[in-house]
């Protein structure tokens, strides 16, 4: 399973914060602060999580949506709380991430890493408030897959589940790396 590493991390949230990215992307969203609202921090976390892409996903904290304007977070990000949150939570694998602060141009901001990791999909196996158990959830571009409502029955797309599956059972891998996965595994 995928590592984060912390100095590597700072560097690529530096770079991306530095190099007026104008936009949001499957992974990478940006907040202009940190809301405590859990359930809309769960559900970004998820999505991400779960999102088509080779690499880290990043929730950043202090960049204004839609203007992409660096404001830097007042707050020191929680980022204990954070952690507890996601901790907290009955999952069917719980993501890898770090959470953690960095300073650019004497501005504070917070972020979210996740790692990439074949074990998705990832969802809450209790529910969580407004997030059923069992409910997967994922982002496309720059859109998460909206909360269900009520009665409704609303998760990822067929072609996004069978994509997530196939990469963590290893199907479109070469030969040559299944057989030393396999052999990986029975070393354990």
């Amino acid at each position: 399973m995928n590592q984060i590493n912390t100095e590597a991390t700072h560097s690529l949230v530096t770079e991306i914060l530095c190099n007026s990215i104008s936009g949001e992307y499957a992974w990478l969203d940006f907040k202009l602060k940190f809301s405590g609202n859990n359930e809309d921090l769960l559900h970004d976390i998820m999505c991400l999580s779960n999102a088509r892409h080779t690499g880290t996903r990043f929730i950043i904290f202090g960049v204004e949506d839609a203007t992409w304007n660096l404001k830097g977070i007042d707050e020191s990000l929680a980022t204990h709380d954070i952690y507890s949150l996601v901790n907290s939570q009955v999952w069917n694998i719980k993501p890898i991430r770090l959470v953690d602060t960095i300073e650019i141009d004497g501005r504070q901001f917070g972020y979210i890493a996740i790692a990439d990791s074949p074990t998705k999909p990832h969802y809450l196996r209790k529910s969580y408030r407004k997030i059923p158990a069992g409910a997967m959830y994922t982002r496309q571009g720059d859109v998460n897959t909206p909360f269900m409502r009520g009665s409704e029955v609303r998760s990822i797309e067929d072609g996004e589940l069978e994509h997530m599956l196939r990469e963590r059972l290893g199907i479109d891998k070469p030969i040559l790396e299944k057989i030393e996965n396999l052999l990986a595994q029975t070393e354990k």
